[in-house]
């Protein structure tokens, strides 16, 4: 059986696909039943991901500094994978763990942080690409403050957390749709709404961005599908992994009922 500091020496290899096939199963048996690995990996393959198809948009946002908030998320995220080690009694390596983990999870924090700074004057595939790096971590990290499918609950809650009223689409159970909750984004100027689904095993996040107009898209960002429209003076970001088709139906729908 794979144990833990062997799945620690495989890893790099691992999220990189350059393992042989016996290796591979034998880590993704190791991750079914180990959570710390398992978020390790996660968040490993989620960083590697947002720097290598986000070149562009980090060497735009290179001249900016991060806010001192950015830099609390990430050392909270760094308290958060020494207390997920800790709970699962691997005290031997929690040290080396909690650091690549707290790192893994710093740089998705972090580029998402920065390339924020410089939405106002990029373009709506930056603007999907910022949200889309949002959608990973905060299914990830930052799960909805207080989890509910009931959707006068959860417009409620989120309301009170933006500061305006917001439309949410409940679920819908023909498309394979479940409401899990909202909460308020840090996107932009932090009064961004992000209702959170599952379609299937699949996350998918809408964001509501008041104030801003932005033309009808269908765009692929980081191996993820983003719908973009816009309607009474508030734009719709549509994310996940599903299929055109599957996505297009979540699309149909939320277009349908968030007005």
């Amino acid at each position: 059986m794979v144990r833990c500091e062997d799945v620690d020496r495989l890893m790099t290899p691992f999220v990189d696909g350059e393992i042989a096939d016996a290796d591979r199963a034998a880590v993704e048996a190791h991750l079914e039943r180990c959570t710390p690995c398992r978020m390790r990996s996660t968040m490993e393959a989620a960083a590697r991901q947002v720097l290598r198809s986000g070149a562009a948009s980090l060497r735009e946002a290179a001249t900016v500094q991060a806010p001192l908030d950015l830099k609390a998320r990430c050392a909270a995220a760094a308290r958060t994978g020494s207390r997920e080690a800790a709970r699962s009694g691997i005290r031997q390596r929690r040290g080396m763990m909690s650091w690549r983990l707290a790192a893994a999870a710093a740089v998705v924090l972090a580029v998402g942080g920065v390339v924020g700074l410089v939405l106002s004057r990029t373009s709506t595939t930056v603007m999907a690409a910022q949200l889309t790096v949002d959608h990973l971590k905060c299914s990830k990290l930052f799960p909805p403050n207080s989890p509910s499918d009931d959707v006068r609950v959860v417009e409620q809650r989120v309301g009170e957390q933006c500061g305006w009223p917001v439309r949410v689409a409940g679920s819908h159970p023909a498309i394979g749709l479940k409401l899990l909750g909202a909460r308020r984004c840090l996107f932009g100027d932090g009064h961004v709404a992000h209702v959170m689904y599952l379609q299937g095993n699949e996350p998918v996040s809408l964001f509501v961005i008041p104030g801003r107009q932005s033309d009808p898209r269908a765009l692929s960002v980081f191996g993820h599908r983003a719908r973009v429209w816009s309607r009474d003076g508030r734009t719709y970001v549509l994310v996940g992994r599903q299929d055109e088709a599957r996505l297009g139906q979540v699309a149909q729908y939320a277009q349908s009922m968030t007005h």
